[in-house]
């Protein structure tokens, strides 16, 4: 889509190619900062640190955008949450017959999840791929989902 942008506005009287895709990336991070109000707070007595919101780190995905967030229980416990959106690779996430061959299906404020067998959650909500992983137990990880804006998450 960039590419489009800059080979449409590129030649714009007052635009160059560069000075497009500038306004291209500032655009692009915006709704990819946008992206990560969806992340949720911590549980109780657990921190959040929320990693960098990017739209060139989702490139091996086929393009789009990330937001993720790590969460910490004062015993040292650990979920990382990733939201992987408006990338062609995620949508193949979207199959029903795919999630159920990835693991466990469990259904988590209407929206169906996969849980491997080594603890990873994840699924599609709306567009956005979901990833869930880390030490913590799957009640844990299942907390943080059920604390998301699922609905909103399904319309970004």
């Amino acid at each position: 889509m960039s590419d489009e942008f800059v080979r449409r506005y590129g030649k714009e009287q007052g635009f160059t190619p560069e000075a497009a895709r500038a306004a291209w990336n500032r655009a692009a991070n915006t709704h990819a900062a946008g992206l990560a109000q969806f992340l949720p707070e911590a549980l109780p007595e657990w921190t959040r640190t929320l990693g960098e919101t990017q739209t060139h780190a989702a490139m091996m995905f086929g393009g789009g955008m990330t937001a993720e967030a790590t969460y910490a229980s004062p015993d040292g416990v650990q979920v990382d949450i990733q939201l992987l959106a408006e990338s062609p690779m995620a949508a193949m996430f979207a199959n029903p017959a795919l999630t159920g061959m990835m693991g466990q299906v469990r259904r988590i404020n209407r929206v169906n999840f996969a849980v491997s067998p080594d603890g990873e959650i994840q699924g599609m909500v709306g567009g956005v791929l979901v990833q869930v992983s880390g030490s913590a137990a799957e009640v844990e990880k299942i907390a943080y989902l059920e604390k998301m804006d699922l609905r909103g998450l399904a319309a970004f």
